[in-house]
């Protein structure tokens, strides 16, 4: 039904990796290789090498290259070479990272546009939206403030943003 939403309150679920790497007996690096027979965002796995199929041969040969050598005869291999192989462990083992946030922008939101996604475009409720923009543009003039007063006065503490919208 268009415009009618329900709420259902979902309790997120916690995985912890370090916890779940011992108990598969698996590190990092041997789930990058899992995810890589698997697919990922930069590689689309090996055709029907589901997530057990890649933990037994992890677990067997260790490392993709072995399986690559000694599963050859049962799967296609062809399109995962030693090049795709390096890049996308890179990616996951390596991953960059910026140290330095001072490009970043936040610009003013959009009503307009943000009511005619939402409520024309995807037929949300107008009225759950508008109240909703009105909490989203208060707490981004508090941020403006906020970081404002951060460059003008350095301050050792720092701050989280629940301090920050708590008022």
């Amino acid at each position: 039904m268009q415009g009618r939403w329900t709420y259902q309150k979902i309790t997120p679920v916690t995985i912890d990796l370090k916890e779940n790497l011992k108990r598969l007996e698996i590190d990092q690096f041997h789930l990058v290789d899992m995810a890589l027979l698997i697919g990922t965002d930069y590689f689309p796995g090996i055709r029907n090498i589901g997530p057990k199929h890649a933990y037994k041969f992890i677990k067997k040969h260790r490392f993709i290259e072995n399986v690559i050598k000694e599963e050859k005869g049962s799967y296609d291999f062809s399109t995962l070479n030693s090049e795709v192989i390096a890049s996308v462990r890179k990616i996951f083992l390596l991953p960059e990272v910026l140290m330095d946030y001072t490009n970043l922008s936040w610009n003013y939101p959009n009503e307009q546009q943000t009511l005619n996604l939402l409520c024309e475009d995807h037929h949300l409720n107008r009225e759950r939206v508008e109240s909703n923009l009105k909490k989203l543009t208060k707490n981004y003039e508090k941020c403006q403030v906020f970081f404002s007063n951060k460059t003008r006065n350095p301050n050792t503490k720092q701050e989280t943003f629940d301090s920050i919208f708590s008022t």
